[in-house]
C-alpha cells in the first residue's frame, strides 16, 4: 500500500468509529405488560329480586312526603302478604318509579302508585 492509502484508511476507520459510536443502543427488548385483572361489578344489593317472589321496587326520593308516607303505610301492609319491598332512594329527585316484579314478569309505573292501583295493575 503506497503512503497516500495508508491516511484514506485511517480516515475510513475514524469516520466508521465516530458513525457507530454515535448510533442509538439497541432497543432493549420488553416484555408486554401482564393484562389487569377484569373489575367485575356487583349487583345492586338494592334491587336484587328473587324470580319467585312477588317484589316492589320504589325509585324516588326516600325524603319526600309521598315516598316516606308510602314506605310506612303501603310497604308493611304487602310485605305481611309475602311481598319483597325494595327502595332506591334519588335523592333530590322529583321522578318517582314503581317497578313490579309478579306473576313472572316485571312492570313499570310511574308516579304515585296506590295498593288498589296495584291490584289493577296486576288484575286482582
Amino acid at each position: 500500500m503506497s503512503r497516500g492509502g495508508v491516511p484514506i484508511v485511517l480516515a475510513a476507520i475514524l469516520v466508521y468509529i465516530l458513525w457507530t459510536a454515535g448510533s442509538p443502543a439497541p432497543t432493549p427488548i420488553l416484555q408486554p405488560p401482564k393484562p389487569l385483572p377484569a373489575i367485575v361489578e356487583p349487583p345492586l344489593e338494592s334491587l336484587f329480586v328473587s324470580s319467585a317472589t312477588p317484589t316492589v321496587v320504589i325509585v324516588a326520593d326516600l325524603a319526600s312526603e309521598y315516598a316516606s308516607r308510602w314506605m310506612e303505610e303501603s310497604a308493611p301492609k304487602l310485605t305481611e302478604k309475602g311481598w319483597l319491598v325494595r327502595s332506591l332512594d334519588l335523592e333530590g329527585s322529583d321522578e318517582m318509579r314503581f317497578y313490579i316484579r309478579a306473576q313472572g314478569t316485571w312492570r313499570t309505573h310511574a308516579g304515585h302508585m296506590s295498593l288498589d292501583s296495584l291490584r289493577m295493575m296486576l288484575g286482582y
